[in-house]
C-alpha cells in the first residue's frame, strides 16, 4: 500500500509554466465524450492550483459562485468552501471572495476554467465525481496529487505577496499564520547579512 504523501514529499517550487505544461501535455485516454472531459479536468487541475484549495473545497463550487462581470482584470470566485478547522476549532466557512486573474502569469489557468464553465447550467456543480476519482485524474494525468497543488499553489502566492504573510492568510482565509509558515521559506540572499555578519 502506498504511504501518504506530505509537504515532505514536494521536493522543489514549480514556476506557473511548468504547472501549465504539466496540467496540459497528457490527459486521461478517454473513450468518448473526450474533448468536454480534457477541458473539465484541465480546469479541475487549474483550480486546485489557483485556489490553493482542498480537493473537497473545489469539488463543492457551483458556477453560480464564479462572477465573470464585476471585475474586468479578475474573475472573482464567491463564498468558497474552507474546510479547515481553526485552533479554536472554528470552522473557517468560507473565502468571500477569491480572484482568478485574467492577465498576467496565471491567466492562462483561468482560461482553461473559462473554457469549461460556460455550458453549465447556473447552479451546477463544477464536478460531479467523487474525491477517489479527483485523486486518480490528478496522479494519471500529471503524476501528482491534489494536496501538491495547494502547496505549490501556497508557494505562488507567497512569492506575489512578497511573502506577507498576513495578506496570504487573508487571500487563503486560514485559521493562522503559524499554518502559512512551511510554504513560505524566502531565499537564502535575503538573509545573507545574518548568514555572514558584516559583509556587503
Amino acid at each position: 500500500m502506498k504511504s501518504k504523501r506530505t509537504l515532505k514529499d514536494v521536493k522543489r517550487t514549480w514556476n506557473p509554466e511548468e504547472i501549465y505544461t504539466l496540467i496540459t501535455e497528457k490527459a486521461w485516454p478517454y473513450k468518448t465524450n473526450i474533448p468536454y472531459l480534457l477541458c473539465r479536468d484541465r480546469a479541475f487541475l487549474a483550480l486546485l492550483y489557483l485556489t490553493a484549495g482542498r480537493i473537497s473545497e473545489v469539488l463543492s463550487l457551483i458556477k453560480s459562485q464564479f462572477d465573470l462581470e464585476t471585475d474586468p482584470e479578475f474573475v472573482i470566485i464567491r463564498n468558497m468552501l474552507t474546510e479547515k478547522i481553526g485552533p479554536s476549532s472554528e470552522a473557517l466557512p468560507f473565502r468571500e471572495e477569491f480572484p482568478l486573474a485574467r492577465s498576467g502569469i496565471l491567466s492562462q489557468f483561468t482560461q482553461l476554467i473559462l473554457e469549461y464553465i460556460p455550458d453549465l447550467e447556473p447552479h451546477q456543480k463544477l464536478f460531479s465525481f467523487s474525491r477517489q476519482r479527483g485523486w486518480q485524474i490528478a496522479e494519471k494525468i500529471t503524476g501528482k496529487w491534489p494536496h501538491w497543488f495547494r502547496a505549490q499553489g501556497e508557494r505562488l502566492y507567497s512569492k506575489l505577496l512578497e511573502r506577507d504573510v498576513f495578506a496570504l492568510k487573508e487571500l487563503l482565509n486560514v485559521a493562522s499564520v503559524s499554518t502559512l509558515s512551511k510554504y513560505i521559506s524566502p531565499p537564502w540572499r535575503e538573509s545573507r547579512d545574518k548568514l555572514a555578519p558584516g559583509v556587503e
